[in-house]
């Protein structure tokens, strides 16, 4: 409903498994090339590293644990703003810096 009525604003993501590791990856990978500059707090680290890959009978998929805070929601907010910045982004002398 949204994409329909924001068209160009709104992009819908299915929130599938592959979809997940793109994300999760493509995430990661700007932090290990130290390209992603984020604030030293305590509770949003947590959740970044609240996430982990785990093996399942039909492949692999990428969860964090469900508590009162929530359930890695800025993970995968981050995540997803990430993949929509999609040719930014892979762009070599791009630096995302969130404050």
């Amino acid at each position: 409903e949204l994409a329909r009525d924001h068209p160009g604003l709104v992009i819908p993501r299915a929130f599938t498994a592959p979809a997940k590791e793109r994300m999760a990856l493509n995430l990661l990978r700007l932090a290990e090339q130290k390209r992603l500059s984020i604030p030293r707090d305590a509770s949003l680290m947590a959740e970044l590293h609240a996430v982990k890959r785990q093996a399942t009978q039909t492949g692999v998929r990428y969860d964090a644990p469900r508590t009162a805070q929530g359930h890695a929601d800025r993970f995968w907010a981050l995540a997803m703003a990430l993949d929509g910045m999609e040719g930014y982004a892979r762009s070599a002398s791009m630096e995302v810096e969130l404050w």
